[in-house]
C-alpha cells in the first residue's frame, strides 16, 4: 500500500475507535503511518532548506510533529487522540509559524501566519495596516496568491467594528478587524497521496513570502 494512503487508512479508523484500547490493539499501524509521516517531514525540511538552510540545521523531523495524544487537561471532552498528523516549524520567539501542514480525517490544509497571537503582537500588526495597509491590501490581491490562498483565513468571527484605538472609517478597517492574521489552502486526499503533494508545499511557500515577511516586519521592531 502507498505509505501516503496508510497515513490516512490509519486515522480513518482512529476517528472511528478513537480510544486508549483500539490504539492499544492497533500500535504496529501507529507506529507505521507515524514513521511514514516522518518520512515525509523529511521531504518537507530538504525542500524548505533550499530557501534557507536554517530550517534543516534547526530542525529534525521528530521536532516538527506534535502528539497524537490531546490534552485534556482543560478540556475533557476532546477525544483521547487526534485525528491528524502535523507538520509545523515554529519561531519559538515570536510563536510564528512560516509553514503549517495538518493531514487529517475532515480537514488537510497548508498555511503560515500568527494563530491566536498575543495581545502586543496583534497590536504591532494592526498598527502596520495602519501605518501601510496598502501594502498588505496589495500581497492579498496578487493573482497568484489569490488563486492560491484565497485571502485572510476567517475561521473565528472578526470583530464587529474597529478595534479600540482605530478609525472606524479607516481605509483598511476590513483588515484591522481580524483576530488572526494567517492564510490557509485546503488540501484533498488525493493530492496529499499523489505525487504533486511536495510541489503544492513548494508554492505554498513561495507565495506566502511576502505575507510572512509583512508580518515578520511588523513585529520586528
Amino acid at each position: 500500500m502507498n505509505k501516503k494512503k496508510a497515513i490516512l487508512e490509519f486515522l480513518k479508523d482512529l476517528s472511528k475507535n478513537n480510544s486508549k484500547e483500539w490504539m492499544d490493539a492497533n500500535r504496529d499501524r501507529y507506529a507505521f503511518a507515524k514513521d511514514a509521516w516522518l518520512e515525509e517531514v523529511q521531504k518537507i525540511l530538504t525542500l524548505l532548506s533550499k530557501f534557507d538552510k536554517t530550517y534543516f540545521d534547526h530542525f529534525k523531523p521528530k521536532d516538527c510533529i506534535s502528539r497524537i495524544t490531546n490534552n485534556r487537561m482543560y478540556n475533557p471532552n476532546l477525544p483521547v487522540y487526534k485525528d491528524f498528523f502535523t507538520f509545523s516549524i515554529m519561531d519559538k520567539v515570536d510563536s510564528f509559524s512560516p509553514l503549517h501542514i495538518s493531514i487529517g480525517v475532515e480537514n488537510s490544509f497548508i498555511g503560515c501566519g500568527y494563530h491566536s497571537p498575543d495581545k502586543q503582537t496583534l497590536k504591532n500588526i494592526r498598527d502596520s495596516i495602519d501605518f501601510d495597509g496598502m501594502s498588505l491590501q496589495t500581497i492579498l490581491e496578487n493573482r497568484t496568491f489569490k488563486d492560491f490562498f484565497g485571502g485572510l483565513s476567517n475561521y473565528t468571527e472578526k470583530l464587529k467594528t474597529s478595534p479600540q484605538g482605530y478609525a472606524k472609517d479607516h481605509p483598511f478597517v476590513e483588515y484591522l478587524r481580524y483576530k488572526n492574521y494567517t492564510v490557509a489552502r485546503n488540501l484533498t486526499h488525493e493530492e496529499f497521496e499523489g505525487d504533486n503533494f511536495i510541489n503544492l508545499i513548494e508554492k505554498a511557500y513561495t507565495f506566502s513570502t511576502p505575507f510572512r515577511d509583512f508580518l515578520k516586519k511588523a513585529n520586528s521592531f
